[in-house]
């Protein structure tokens, strides 16, 4: 995104609500990052578990405001606000002024944070898997012969 700098990718007004004196310090740009990714995960505390976490995240990739619209039309949808699978189905809708043109926050690239979130998903999950192998390796070392 324009404008975002560091790891936590913080725009200039976001390290100012913050109060990151140096945006461009990575241990300010971090724990700003986190405090601002924790102020939004308590946000969504009727969501739980990794929806929970989703719909932070998301929120940190598209903005607050466009989670609330997507969550919206979920409610109109008859699907659970609180679900990331609901929001899954609804965020791609706010690209579309048939969707968008009744909302607060207006357009927004629905696709990006579902596609963020699937990213990181598998990511975790070779992490994951890495992690398995690596302790199975501890666990049972090689006798050299």
């Amino acid at each position: 995104d324009k404008g975002a700098y560091g790891l936590m990718q913080l725009t200039s007004r976001m390290a100012v609500s913050l109060d990151v004196k140096d945006i461009f310090d990575p241990e300010q740009n971090i724990e700003g990052g986190t405090r601002f990714l924790r102020e939004l995960y308590d946000h969504f505390d009727k969501a739980s578990g990794s929806d929970r976490l989703f719909i932070a995240i998301a929120a940190y990739n598209i903005g607050l405001g466009h989670i609330w619209d997507a969550r919206d039309l979920a409610r109109e949808r008859n699907l659970d606000p609180n679900r990331w699978s609901s929001l899954v189905e609804t965020l791609p809708l706010l690209m579309y002024y048939k969707y968008n043109k009744n909302t607060k926050h207006g357009y927004a690239r629905g696709t990006e944070p579902v596609r963020y979130i699937k990213q990181i998903v598998i990511y975790y999950d070779i992490l994951k898997h890495q992690s398995i192998e690596y302790q199975a390796a501890i666990a049972s070392p090689r006798k050299e012969v």
